[in-house]
């Protein structure tokens, strides 16, 4: 029984011993293909020679190429602003009211000019032993009061040109209007009365409702009555326009007369004041330094009166107006504000002068600009509006980098606004590159650009793909392609997809 149990048994091990061969040996000769079915999977192309026309692209914010800066001259309260950021203005526009009344600076400078004038008085005054000399510096004063007076009374007239000029635009404006809207209204009055003819009349000469023209011939008659009442409206606020015109020009017409007259006077008193300061000079030649002295106090009593006269000018207009076209860009004021001198209010954009755009890029994509290149313009999916061109104007160092990177500075033409963000790209010249890589093949981190080239290790059991990192330095790129330089080699294997993450040093299987 024994015997049996030990046959038995040898014979299990005889049959499983060659099973187990023979699992052993499919498991080795399939052992490579199970392995590489658990790889990640790599799309692959080679590196080889190639044309591109690479282009340089960028982002930047467009700007104006001037902005004025509207300041005051005296210290002063603001009381209302009239514009909001944004706002498209014209020359004239009013910006902000100030507070009346004269300014600290403005009262400053009176205090200093009276100081200057008591001086000039004290020194003509003093008793140099000589009534004659007296007598002549008491006229020297009297002239120069009298030239104060004429130039207060002179600049007291409130004249102002511009506003004469404007109205008789305006006027001729309204002229031209109103004569061609009157011969609008006698054709619109005529029309008026056809439509009123056309209604038709029954037997008793009344309008005739059942007529199948009646509804239309009413419509006509609506519309008729409706363009001469719209002309007539017209005509009515031309009419208010001509009239207050003519009260402007006969307002400035007069004060201008006055001007005149005031001026004649002013340089009357002028001439007179320089009469006794001749007189004056001539008496006192035995006593130069104190003619010097004199004439350097009276120097600066000009100077200080044409201070205050400017002051005045400024001061006397409680309306700040734009003086030029443009947008308003930034407003540093509020109502109840009170503002310093020369310190900007409000900042306009004149858009006469043009708008310009900088971008930065490498260097070696710079060296391949010209200045006049035309660039395309993409202000993104939402854009719509008249064409915008790009011109490239100059190519300079970029102060952020001036070794690796160059800035570009760009006029822009066309329908925009300060502050659009456009993306620019200049094609440049077509090249052939000896080495060509898909731009999906090239990476990047913090060390800089590099692809995965796959380098094949024979083994016995068939051939292994590791994926290895190649530092690379991008010469040029299109949409599509890059061409490189760095450690690769000719129509050399590179990583486009996976489909899985692959690092450097990984075994990868080949698609395909």
């Amino acid at each position: 029984m024994i015997k049996e149990k030990e046959v038995k048994k040898r014979r299990w091990v005889l049959i499983a011993a060659p099973v187990f061969f023979v699992i052993l040996f499919v498991l080795t000769l399939f052992s490579n293909h199970i392995m590489n079915r658990m790889l990640p999977e790599v799309a692959t192309q080679n590196v080889q020679p190639g044309t591109i026309t690479a282009r340089v692209r960028g982002t930047g914010i467009v700007e104006a190429n001037e902005a004025f800066e509207v300041m005051t001259t005296q210290t002063r309260t603001v009381n209302e602003v009239r514009v909001r950021l944004g706002d498209e203005i014209s020359t004239g526009d009013i910006l902000f009211v100030l507070q009346g009344g004269a300014g600290e600076e403005l009262e400053m400078a009176r205090e200093q000019l009276h100081e200057l004038e008591v001086a000039l008085e004290r020194m003509l005054l003093e008793d140099h032993g000589d009534e004659a000399l007296i007598g002549l510096r008491r006229s020297v004063l009297l002239a120069r009061d009298a030239l104060t007076s004429a130039q207060s009374d002179r600049n007291a007239i409130q004249f102002d040109p511009n506003a004469l000029s404007a109205a008789r635009v305006a006027l001729n404006n309204a002229n031209g209007a109103l004569t061609s809207l009157r011969a609008d209204a006698l054709r619109a009055e005529t029309n008026l009365n056809l439509a009123l003819d056309a209604v038709p009349l029954d037997e008793y000469g009344r309008p005739d409702q059942d007529h199948p023209n009646y509804a239309q011939a009413i419509e006509n008659v609506e519309n008729a009555q409706a363009a001469l009442l719209n002309i007539q409206i017209s005509i009515q606020n031309y009419e208010d326009v001509a009239s207050n015109a003519r009260e402007i020009i006969q307002t400035q017409e007069s004060h201008a007369a006055a001007v005149s007259s005031a001026d004649e006077r002013v340089r009357d008193a002028q001439r007179s004041l320089d009469f006794a300061t001749e007189d004056l000079s001539i008496a006192q030649r035995d006593d130069p330094l104190f003619a010097i002295q004199i004439r350097e106090q009276e120097r600066a009593i000009e100077l200080k009166r044409a201070e205050v006269d400017e002051l005045e000018q400024d001061g006397t207009g409680s309306e700040v107006t734009s003086p030029v076209n443009g947008i308003v860009s930034r407003i540093n004021i509020t109502p109840g504000n009170v503002v310093e001198p020369e310190t900007p209010l409000v900042v306009i954009e004149v858009t006469d002068r043009g708008f310009s755009l900088e971008l930065s890029v490498p260097a070696e994509q710079a060296t391949r600009l010209v200045i006049g290149d035309n660039a395309e313009v993409d202000r993104g999916f939402f854009w719509w509006g008249d064409e915008v061109r790009a011109v490239l104007t100059s190519i300079r160092n970029d102060p952020q980098d001036p070794v690796a990177r160059r800035l570009l500075s760009f006029d822009i033409i066309g329908d925009i606004e300060s502050g659009t963000q456009l993306n620019l790209t200049i094609a440049q010249r077509s090249e052939t590159y000896s080495m060509v890589v898909p731009n999906i093949a090239v990476r990047s981190d913090t060390s800089g650009s590099f692809v995965l080239a796959i380098e094949a290790q024979t083994t016995p059991l068939g051939n292994r793909f590791i994926a290895t990192r190649a530092d690379v330095n991008v010469i040029a790129s299109d949409d599509t392609h890059s061409a490189v330089s760095g450690m690769l080699t000719d129509w050399g294997l590179v990583v486009t997809t996976t489909t899985e993450p692959v690092e450097p040093g990984m075994q990868v299987r080949l698609a395909g």
